[in-house]
C-alpha cells in the first residue's frame, strides 16, 4: 500500500481582506510516496497559497487534519504544530523534509551556485555528492562557481531545482519549475523530478504549472482548482483527491 506523504482534511486558506480577499477551500488532499502531481489552474486561483501551506510557510485559517511524513516513516502533525505555535518544530520539518522551489528561484545572490546548494544540504545534514550529480545531469557543473546574477533565468531556475532536491526531501514542491525554460530544458526538468521520485531521492512531488499537457506527457497526474468570484473577492476549491492505489 502507498505510504501517505501528506494528508489534508477540511482546510481553509485565506489571504487579503474584503472586498479583495481570496479563500481557498481544500476538502481532502492526499499525496502518497512515489507520486508526481501537477496542480493546474488559472492565475489567481490559489495554487501558490496551497504550496506555501504544504511547505509550512503559511498557516491555514482552519484545518481539520494535516499530517506530513518524515524520512524515518513517522508522522508529523502539522495541524497541532500550528495550533500550538510550535515554530521550532515547523522550521525543523521544513528544513529537513521539504524541498521548495520558489517561482523566482530564491537563490542567494551573495553565494555561488555550489554554495547556494551546499547551504540547505549542510543544514539538513545530507550528502553533497548527490547535489553535485544533479548539477551534472542538468548541464550546470561548469557554472558551480558563478553567482546567480551571471546566469540566465533558465539557468537560475534549474539551479534552484537542484537546491530543492539536494536534501532528498520527503516532499518536493515546485512553483512553475518550467516557466523560464525552453521546451527542451522544460522536459528535462520534469523528467529529473519524476526520476528523482522513482529513485526515492524524493518521496513525492507536487508542482504548480500552466502547462498541464507537458506535465502529463512527463508522467505527472493533474489536479485542478475550481474558481468562482464572490462579492468579497474569490473562492478556489480543491475537491477530494485520494492516494493512488
Amino acid at each position: 500500500m502507498t505510504r501517505p506523504v501528506c494528508q489534508i482534511r477540511q482546510a481553509t486558506i485565506l489571504v487579503g481582506k474584503a472586498p479583495e480577499e481570496f479563500r481557498l477551500d481544500v476538502e481532502n488532499f492526499d499525496i502518497g510516496s512515489g507520486e508526481c502531481l501537477a496542480l493546474v489552474a488559472p492565475s489567481g486561483s490559489g495554487k501558490s497559497l496551497f504550496l506555501e501551506t504544504l511547505a509550512l510557510i503559511r498557516a491555514p485559517m482552519r484545518i481539520g487534519h494535516f499530517t506530513l511524513a518524515r524520512r524515518d516513516h513517522s508522522e508529523f502533525d502539522a495541524r497541532q504544530a500550528w495550533r500550538s505555535r510550535n515554530l521550532r518544530s515547523l522550521n525543523r520539518h521544513r528544513r529537513t523534509e521539504i524541498g521548495f522551489l520558489l517561482q523566482n528561484g530564491g537563490l542567494l545572490g551573495s553565494l555561488s551556485v555550489q554554495q547556494n546548494i551546499a547551504l540547505p544540504v549542510r543544514l539538513a545534514r545530507r550528502r553533497i555528492g548527490f547535489a553535485l550529480d544533479l548539477l551534472q545531469s542538468l548541464d550546470l557543473t561548469a557554472m558551480r562557481r558563478r553567482r546567480p546574477a551571471s546566469l540566465s533565468g533558465g539557468q537560475r531556475q534549474r539551479v534552484a531545482l537542484v537546491r530543492a532536491l539536494s536534501t532528498e526531501p520527503t516532499l518536493l514542491l515546485a512553483d512553475e519549475p518550467t516557466a523560464a525554460l525552453d521546451p527542451g530544458n522544460a522536459d528535462k526538468v520534469l523528467q529529473l523530478i519524476r526520476v528523482a521520485v522513482e529513485n526515492e531521492a524524493a518521496g513525492a512531488a507536487l508542482i504548480v504549472t500552466h502547462d498541464g499537457e507537458r506535465a502529463e506527457r512527463a508522467g505527472f497526474k493533474t489536479v485542478r482548482i475550481e474558481v468562482r468570484e464572490t462579492e468579497t473577492g474569490g473562492v478556489g476549491r480543491l475537491a477530494a483527491r485520494a492516494i493512488a492505489s
